[in-house]
């Protein structure tokens, strides 16, 4: 969330070429090649790259993190409308985890 606009594209970028970009299948997005869960070629590298800087940026020198899918269920917002309006539910509460794409440690360089 502390992203700054330039980091937001930047981290766009990793999710497109790590899998996540739009293109055939289920919903308009596409996996990255391999089982589930499997980083793709050249992902590794961009996200030491490009990620690890803003995430040690924002949370500190030793920061675990993941690239995720969230998914959100309109269906679970509209029903949710009154608790959004009242404040006493957010977006993220209606956020479902979709995939994990590999999982990182900046403490390990």
């Amino acid at each position: 969330p502390g992203a700054s606009g330039g980091d937001r594209a930047s981290l766009q970028r990793v999710f497109r070429e790590c899998g996540f970009g739009v293109g055939r299948g289920r919903s308009g997005l596409r996996a990255g090649p391999g089982p589930p869960g499997a980083v793709p070629d050249g992902c590794d590298e961009l996200v030491r790259r490009i990620v690890f800087p803003i995430v040690e940026r924002l949370a500190g020198a030793r920061a675990e993190f993941s690239i995720v899918l969230l998914r959100v269920d309109l269906h679970d917002v509209r029903a949710d409308l009154d608790g959004l309006a009242a404040g006493t539910s957010t977006r993220a509460d209606h956020y479902r985890l979709d995939r994990t794409l590999g999982r990182w440690s900046t403490a390990v360089l």
